[in-house]
């Protein structure tokens, strides 16, 4: 230590002070300062429905999560005649005079049988029919004639698994379909294929095998299959098909949640012509008992999620976010966790509150903690008050008085005139004080280093990678190996036996983790890019990837003896928290963190909102074909008025101080990214921007060069006081002239 380590050190003595920082909120992590006061719009309590959208739905008497009823019957069937043919009846007032009536369920797909082709429509019912009167059964349902077209049509379409369950029996139809060979086997596989066809069969009667059918062939040419042979037979995945066979045979009996789960890994493998971005989810739908009405404007997330909250599903939105996709761009839907974990091996720790819109649900509850991505701050160490330490203390703290009482003594002794007993006395204390100053060092090790018992926690994040003893260096001041990888929180982790332990190891020794680790270091905007987070309540260093910088955790669910916990980014436009990632955590964390109450939580965040792929563009001299979409042209001016900025004010012709506007997607002096503007003044307009270096928004106010904005400037500076100030100025190099901007 130099002098003047020692002088500063001899000055801080003056003023006692914990060297290891401060003990904050009560030794518990940083509260997580967010709530969304926004109205949810699907609730899962009615009573927090918007009174505004309350009014309306009674007016109508109507429910915002609305329950679809099942129907006991079909509407309509087609009815035998003794003589040949068959009529189509309604079902209800043909029962009311005689009597409950048998019927087939006729499965076929319209790839196969055309809808607008009456030769492929006569060829249905002459089979249908057929394959009725063999059966000894009155009528049978097919969907081509038995859906009236009436305001009740379009629920009938997601009814129809009401209708298979009230079948006497299934009959399968086939026929080639245009492009395939008229091999009767793959013919069932393309039926098996579509995704309305599965529930059909599954939910079709046990007590009767399923009768097939070809087109083409005799009245009597058919075979018969089991449930469980025609899932062998006619779908591709049989091994995970089974089990849904198995629990509506009554032979194994799945839980509400089992069902869901490997629900979810049948339907999306089927094609469909998508009728509305739901399909996936009404299909689902038909397996459950209770199912909310359709709504043509929910996505197939949102439609889940009705779905999810109108039926006993054991919290299954609660327990499908604290998954961790293997790949970054898999569906919702695909539940693939990287710790190869099941929805039923979760257990939630918060509840959803109501579906939040835009493929958003808005969950309470949940434990979080916000990221400091800022700086480190000191931390504020625990350890045992042993009586080494607790003489260094001691010393340390006295020596302000040791030098006081040496200086005053020598002081008096000097106007006496002579050595005294208070010059021995004084040099005494001064001595002593230049000993403890020389021994400083040594004293702040012992009270300082050694075992650590707690630290005051704090979730640290920077992006990149460094060695976790530079990190302990940058936040301790000293590597003491208190900071260890984290043996198995993020995909990235890594661990090995050590004396018949788990210790976690650098991730960058596995050769696939240290080619990310180079590769991000020159990813683009809307890539994944590698992250560090620093734990100090467990002290350990965690290494994981995420499109956005995550600024809070959440604790949602346990798995396994560990937290679930959701590293997400903030959309600060829809007040949203995005999933970026999900890591797994010591349960200790819980007794540190705080509840967060409400919150809107995406799972995945819009592509469009990530990148740009707008090419800048340039003027071209000829007016209106110089500013393309991004401002008005005289027509949409005249609709909108003064709603848009009028595109005249940038012709160079008329104006030409002013140059042409800034485009979306232009970076700016290779920093700033354009992504939208947010206003304009008179000779000056406002963007957002993302600042490519710094991984932050800002905003740009591009001004005209020349008297115009020294005017402008001049202005700005006289009220500078009232608004905050710009952090920097560029230039911008534009055709015949000059532009400035501040961010």
């Amino acid at each position: 230590m130099n002098f003047h380590s020692r002088h500063f050190v001899a000055r801080r003595l003056f003023i006692p002070a914990d060297l290891g920082g401060e003990r904050r909120n009560n030794g518990r992590y940083e509260q997580f300062k967010y709530h969304y006061w926004g109205y949810s719009k699907a609730p899962a309590n009615l009573h927090e429905i918007q009174p505004s959208r309350a009014s309306i739905l009674s007016a109508h008497r109507q429910n915002a999560n609305g329950i679809s009823k099942r129907p006991l019957r079909p509407r309509q069937l087609c009815l035998l005649r003794d003589e040949g043919g068959i009529v189509i009846v309604n079902v209800s007032e043909w029962e009311a005079v005689h009597g409950s009536i048998e019927y087939l369920f006729i499965c076929y797909t319209t790839e196969q049988f055309s809808h607008e082709l009456n030769e492929d429509m006569d060829e249905l019912h002459r089979i249908a029919e057929a394959a009725t009167r063999t059966a000894g059964v009155a009528a049978y349902w097919l969907a081509c004639s038995c859906m009236p077209e009436d305001e009740e049509q379009f629920e009938d379409v997601y009814r129809i698994s009401d209708v298979v369950r009230g079948a006497h029996a299934l009959v399968v139809i086939i026929g080639p379909p245009p492009g395939f060979s008229p091999d009767a086997s793959e013919m069932l596989r393309h039926l098996g294929s579509r995704m309305w066809t599965f529930p059909e069969v599954l939910l079709s009667s046990s007590r009767h095998p399923i009768s097939i059918y070809t087109r083409g062939c005799a009245p009597d040419s058919f075979r018969t299959l089991s449930k469980r042979n025609f899932a062998i037979e006619a779908w591709g995945d049989a091994p995970v098909s089974r089990q849904l066979i198995d629990h509506y045979e009554a032979s194994i009996i799945l839980s509400p949640l089992e069902l869901v789960s490997v629900a979810l890994q049948c339907f999306p493998n089927r094609d469909t012509t998508a009728y509305y971005p739901g399909d996936l989810s009404y299909a689902l739908m038909g397996l459950l008992r209770r199912r909310p009405n359709v709504n043509q404007n929910d996505s197939a997330f949102e439609a889940f999620c009705r779905l999810s909250l109108a039926n006993d599903s054991d919290q299954l939105i609660e327990r499908l976010i604290c998954m961790l996709p293997r790949k970054n761009d898999r569906p919702w839907h695909e539940i693939d966790d990287f710790w190869d974990s099941n929805l039923w091996d979760i257990e939630p720790l918060c509840q959803v509150v109501g579906l939040g819109g835009e493929d958003t649900v808005i969950l309470s509850g949940a434990f979080g903690a916000p990221i400091r991505w800022k700086s480190f701050e000191p931390v504020n160490l625990l350890m045992r008050n042993t009586v080494r330490r607790w003489v260094a203390r001691a010393v340390l703290r006295s020596t302000p008085l040791w030098l006081f009482t040496g200086v005053v003594s020598l002081l008096a002794s000097s106007l006496s005139k002579g050595i005294t007993l208070l010059t021995m006395i004084g040099w005494i204390f001064t001595g002593l004080y230049i000993l403890v100053m020389l021994a400083s060092p040594y004293l702040i090790y012992y009270l300082y280093v050694g075992k650590t018992w707690a630290a005051q926690p704090w979730l640290f994040g920077f992006e990149g990678y460094m060695d976790i003893g530079e990190i302990e260096t940058l936040i301790f001041g000293i590597n003491l190996g208190r900071l260890k990888w984290s043996p198995y929180s993020s995909d990235l982790s890594l661990h090995e036996a050590q004396n018949g332990e788990c210790a976690g190891q650098d991730p960058t020794r596995r050769q696939s983790t240290a080619q990310f680790v180079y590769a991000a270091q020159n990813s683009q905007y809307g890539e994944l890019k590698l992250f560090t987070l620093i734990d100090t309540n467990t002290l350990t260093v965690t290494l994981f990837r995420a499109v956005r910088p995550p600024v809070a955790m959440l604790l949602c669910g346990s798995e396994g003896g560990m937290q679930r916990a959701l590293l997400c980014s903030y959309d600060w436009k829809s007040q949203t928290l995005y999933r970026e990632s999900v890591l797994q955590v010591d349960t200790l964390v819980l007794d540190r963190m705080s509840r967060v109450d409400r919150f809107r939580l995406g799972l995945k965040r819009s592509v469009a909102e990530t990148i740009t792929a707008t090419a800048p563009q340039y003027p071209k001299g000829d007016d209106t074909a110089d500013f393309g979409h991004f401002v008005s042209n005289e027509d949409e001016e005249l609709d909108l008025e003064e709603a848009v900025e009028p595109w005249h004010k940038y012709d160079i012709k008329k104006t030409s101080h002013v140059s042409y506007p800034i485009c979306v997607g232009e970076v700016l002096n290779e920093r700033y990214l354009v992504e939208h503007k947010i206003g304009s003044g008179c000779l000056s307009t406002v963007w957002m921007a993302h600042d490519i270096r710094d991984k932050k928004d800002v905003a740009l106010k591009v001004m005209s060069s020349g008297e115009w904005g020294e005017t402008e400037i001049r202005v700005q500076d006289k009220s500078s006081k009232m608004y905050k100030m710009p952090l920097s100025t560029i230039s911008i190099e534009v055709p015949n002239t000059r532009r400035s901007a501040g961010h």
